[in-house]
């Protein structure tokens, strides 16, 4: 069945209203010129018999054809008795007379009564007066009117809305603007509430999309790693062959290093290419902190940064041991790259609410606003040559563990990075 259009819905109806409330209206006004005319004539025979009793004049016929001619309608007099019981019974009345005609008995003599006689007013007559006219005229233009309104102000706007979600699917960029929008009635909330709905549409759309390349991206770097990790695996043993030649030690070193810097690489890759339930074992973070920080040593002198530990004390937590460090290491090395010009990275444990909260707080320029906003996005970076992995990795990590990682901007300059882990009950 094919399904009826508004208009439809709203015009059907509509009409029937029009046409019982038109024939109503006829009704009405046919019973009200009715019962006016029957009041005129009442009150014209009644005018009549009283100057018939005021001039004394004989009741005659002569006198009876001369009335009927002046006031058309039929005089007749005769002796009361003549008439009728039920003219008797409702003297001064307008009383129905057969099909078609209505009479007034009025007593003119003790004896003597006269009786004025009317077709009765036809339907037709009734309806063709100015007095119903007028009336329906003025309820067909104010139908019309209203239907003209409907149409202006609820049939266009939905249309309108109707077509604009149609056109959804082809739009592209920013969020589309319905017709009706700035209403302040029901259309314009869903006007607005369908532009939302579209910009979510659009949100979620570029969110597939972005998943959908890191998913291949994921595939990737499964096989990027899976052929890097034999390489890395021969050059850290033969780095380790060449550690007991005293002239090699330090190639041996650069070499270890290099390997440990390419297999963090790949560590953060596979971290986001298989995101799978970290290896919870109990440790002691405060010892992952002093191995990651005494490997950042080198680069940070290096840079002319002071890390300063401020923390001390065992800080027992079930992680991860590996996804901890890669966290951890990435967000130092960002905080070194935050400061080319030296300064002091300082890294604090604080116990708030259940949860070891590792705060990193550099002396660099702080987050742009752009990157306050899409610091966790994967591979976005405001730093040249950065692969934007660091911060990402980090924030999965917490998230695996149950924490949280949070960016802020300190008061007196430089950024600060809070990574929490919950502590075992």
């Amino acid at each position: 069945m094919r399904p009826q259009t508004l208009s439809a819905q709203i015009v059907l109806p509509l009409s029937l209203a029009v046409i019982a409330g038109s024939l109503a209206l006829v009704g009405w006004l046919s019973w009200r010129t009715t019962s006016d005319s029957r009041a005129a004539f009442r009150e014209q025979a009644a005018a009549n018999a009283r100057f018939i009793k005021r001039s004394h004049l004989p009741p005659s016929d002569k006198l009876a054809r001369d009335l009927s001619a002046v006031l058309d309608f039929e005089v007749t007099f005769g002796p009361w008795d003549a008439f009728g019981d039920k003219q008797r019974r409702s003297p001064g009345e307008v009383v129905r007379a057969g099909l078609d005609r209505e009479v007034v008995l009025l007593r003119i003599a003790p004896d003597t009564g006269a009786l004025f006689a009317r077709p009765r007013p036809s339907f037709g007559e009734s309806l063709a007066r100015g007095s119903t006219l007028v009336p329906l005229a003025v309820f067909w233009g104010g139908s019309l009117l209203l239907a003209t309104f409907l149409s202006r102000r609820l049939v266009r706007p939905i249309v309108s809305l109707a077509g604009g979600v149609g056109a959804l699917e082809a739009t592209q960029g920013a969020p589309a603007e319905f017709p009706g929008a700035a209403r302040r009635d029901e259309i314009g909330s869903l006007a607005r509430a369908l532009s939302q709905t579209h910009a979510r549409l659009i949100e979620e759309r570029s969110k597939r999309e972005e998943g959908e390349r890191a998913a291949m991206l994921g595939r990737m770097a499964t096989g990027l790693a899976h052929e890097i990790k034999n390489p890395v695996a021969a050059i850290r043993l033969h780095a380790q062959l060449l550690d007991g030649c005293d002239r090699c030690a330090e190639s041996a070193q650069t070499i270890a290093g290099e390997a440990d810097a390419v297999e963090s690489l790949v560590n953060q890759w596979m971290f986001l290419a298989r995101p799978e339930p970290p290896e919870r074992r109990e440790q002691d973070l405060a010892a992952i902190l002093d191995r990651c920080l005494a490997a950042a040593e080198p680069a940070a002198e290096h840079a002319g940064v002071t890390l300063v530990r401020r923390y001390r004390g065992q800080m027992r937590a079930e992680v991860d041991a590996a996804r901890i460090a890669q966290a951890v290491r990435n967000l130092v090395t960002n905080g070194l790259h935050a400061m080319p010009d030296g300064g002091e990275l300082e890294i604090s444990v604080t116990e708030i609410d259940g949860a070891w909260h590792i705060r990193f707080a550099d002396q660099g320029r702080g987050f742009g606003a752009e990157a306050l906003e899409r610091w966790s996005e994967p591979f976005f970076s405001t730093k040249e040559g950065g692969m934007g992995l660091g911060l990402s990795v980090a924030s999965e990590v917490a998230f695996a563990h149950g924490g949280t990682l949070r960016v802020e901007n300190r008061e007196r300059g430089g950024a600060v990075v809070s990574l929490q882990i919950p502590i075992p009950r």
